[in-house]
């Protein structure tokens, strides 16, 4: 009991600083940093899909305060007495997005009509699309689901007469021929014209002809579905849609008072955001996952191509992180 004391055990320095394995700054950087800042930043404003789109603003510099709205809603598409049938994909506020057309030749024509007058909501006094897209199932009897389904991302520039498309033509943004039985799922994404992403559109600038359908100009492009040789005069696709809005009110609104500041500005998501959506694929014949997979390993490629020499490894690893996800 009176015995000497034991001197402690010195510890072996090695056990107290240890080296973080090799690799160990790359996957933290795309699994825990790089990964989710393009998701929020760039998918948020890119990918309609993304559950960052719901409630997204554009950066702005001038902090305009906004409300985020998104309209939801599903169409079909029901072929005439020849299997034929098609809608043309218009996004705007303040008249239904979707018309119906009638298939002739190699066009779809639009009927020579006003678009129907259709808000959400009312009194508002601009609008901005942040993005939006479509999913495309077909709902026809396996054993009777013949035809071709021709998908189009249209190259519309400005607001302006769209009476006629032509389906058969492969000059568009992007495009895909699929038949009737293997539309399941099917993810667009809806393009943007020329147009700097954060104008805003007002009413004046949105209101169609009485004697023609016009495609009055809202910063996004029209899409067109058709489908040809398909059952009989039956409902064979449904497209739903979702449009992600930013909306501005009259001060003495109601609604004024749930309006809240963009983000503020920044250029290089915004700029990561318009080269992806202008140099990418719209079209996912595989579905969402597809979509929001490219549209992220495309961000970060750009990402990458901007950061300093010492980080490029950083998103070379996220990018990698993606692939093999």
């Amino acid at each position: 009991m009176g015995g000497p004391k034991r001197a402690p055990k010195k510890s072996s320095p090695a056990r107290h600083e240890r080296k973080p394995a090799a690799g160990n700054h790359q996957k933290n950087a795309s699994g825990h940093s790089l990964g989710p800042m393009v998701r929020m930043a760039v998918c948020g404003i890119t990918d309609p899909f993304c559950k960052h789109a719901i409630g997204a603003k554009l950066p702005d510099s001038t902090n305009i305060r906004t409300l985020a709205y998104t309209k939801h809603s599903i169409h079909s598409i029901t072929t005439d007495s020849s299997g034929n049938g098609g809608v043309m994909v218009m996004p705007n506020w303040f008249y239904d997005p979707v018309i119906y057309g009638v298939v002739s030749g190699t066009n779809m024509v639009l009927p020579p009509v006003a678009m129907t007058a259709n808000p959400a909501i009312n009194g508002i006094q601009s609008f901005r699309i942040v993005s939006y897209g479509l999913i495309i199932n077909s709902i026809a009897a396996p054993m009777t689901s013949s035809g071709l389904v021709y998908i189009r991302a249209n190259t519309s520039e400005n607001g302006q007469q769209i009476t006629s498309s032509n389906y058969a033509s492969y000059g568009t943004t992007d495009y895909l021929d699929v038949p009737l039985r293997n539309v399941s799922g099917l993810a667009v994404i809806g393009g943007r014209n020329a147009a700097p992403r954060a104008n805003f559109y007002t009413p004046t600038q949105s209101t169609p002809s009485s004697a023609v359908t016009d495609w009055k100009s809202s910063g996004a492009l029209p899409t067109s579905i058709v489908i040809i040789g398909g059952p009989a005069s039956t409902s064979v696709l449904t497209v739903e849609l979702l449009i992600h809005y930013e909306l501005t009110f009259e001060e003495t609104e109601g609604m004024a008072l749930a309006m809240t500041p963009s983000p503020s500005s920044n250029p290089m998501v915004v700029n990561i955001s318009n080269q992806v959506q202008s140099t990418g694929q719209q079209i996912f014949k595989t579905g969402l996952a597809a979509a929001g997979k490219y549209i992220e390993q495309r961000a970060l490629q750009f990402i990458t191509n901007v950061l300093p020499v010492p980080y490029k490894p950083i998103g070379y690893a996220a990018q990698y992180a993606i692939m093999v996800d």
